[in-house]
């Protein structure tokens, strides 16, 4: 399948939003970069009439990516320092230059029309890891930040057959009550039967912390709904560390990849991809940043 998938957001001078996502660029890893569409045609035409573009071949199409003529978009400068960090390690990357991936079938022109990302241009600060592999779940937060922490993973992803303790707790916050009676509520309208419940838990160590992700799922039948499916299905997320229960809130159908300390300011930030979207969140659920995580072409 093409790669080009473009997670991108918000972009201030305020530290813990210096942080970026990933955008795959079929055979490599970039930062997500942000560009209007104005400017985007400005750029890959400049692009388009002083260089060859590489040609990526997909069982969907064909799609051109070209080394934009700039030295640094949306913040990114080409030649900075970065840290790609998530549960699964640590690289340490330098941008390479600035790229952008395009449908060589469509214009400028018609870009709004066909939406993002397969004809939209899909913008990204390519990386050099020295070829170490960037693993699925990571975020980039620029060198200097030394304070940033990337959770890393305790043990396999546990099951919770009966809702006991900590996880029962998690249950009765005020947030998780109200999806599970919603959840009651539509099934009961559509008769669907029993509303079962399913909770997991992954501990995550965050320096000297042990932080606990509960993730959940209320749901009838097999919890089948896509395509066309007639089970319900609703599934949350809270995080405990020790006592303390945070962060309970409704999460569509996905999940969470990883947990943060992008500032070393003891807050920790969530990393979810679900439906289509990768999310990054404070503790409290608030979007640090989010964009479309769409396929251009899917080959499955």
């Amino acid at each position: 399948m093409l790669a080009a998938i473009l997670f991108s957001g918000l972009f201030s001078s305020a530290p813990a939003d210096t942080v970026r996502l990933l955008a795959w660029g079929w055979d490599d890893h970039g930062l997500a970069l942000e560009v209007d569409t104005k400017t985007a045609a400005v750029l890959v035409t400049k692009a388009r009439g002083a260089q060859a573009p590489v040609v990526l071949d997909t069982d969907g199409g064909t799609y051109h990516r070209y080394s934009l003529p700039v030295d640094g978009l949306d913040g990114v400068k080409v030649g900075s320092a970065w840290r790609v960090m998530g549960a699964g390690g640590e690289q340490r990357c330098t941008v390479s230059s600035i790229d952008m991936i395009v449908s060589p079938h469509t214009g400028p022109g018609e870009w709004d029309d066909w939406g993002a990302p397969c004809a939209a241009p899909l913008v990204l600060a390519a990386l050099d890891c020295g070829g170490d592999e960037v693993p699925f779940g990571s975020i980039a937060v620029p060198a200097r930040n030394s304070r940033a922490q990337a959770g890393a993973q305790v043990g396999a992803q546990e099951n919770i057959a009966l809702p006991l303790g900590t996880a029962a707790a998690m249950l009765r916050q005020a947030p998780i009550k109200a999806l599970r009676a919603q959840s009651a509520t539509e099934a009961q309208a559509a008769s669907a039967g029993v509303v079962r419940t399913d909770v997991t838990r992954q501990r995550y160590t965050l320096g000297e912390r042990a932080v606990d992700v509960y993730q959940g799922r209320f749901y009838t039948g097999e919890g089948l709904d896509e395509c066309g499916g007639e089970d319900m299905v609703h599934e949350w997320v809270g995080l405990a560390e020790g006592d303390t229960l945070f962060g309970a809130r409704s999460l569509l159908d996905g999940g969470i990849q990883g947990i943060f300390d992008i500032d070393g300011d003891g807050d920790i930030e969530t990393l979810e991809h679900t439906r289509g979207l990768v999310t990054l969140r404070g503790a409290d659920g608030a979007v640090l940043r989010t964009h479309a995580a769409e396929w251009c072409v899917c080959g499955c």
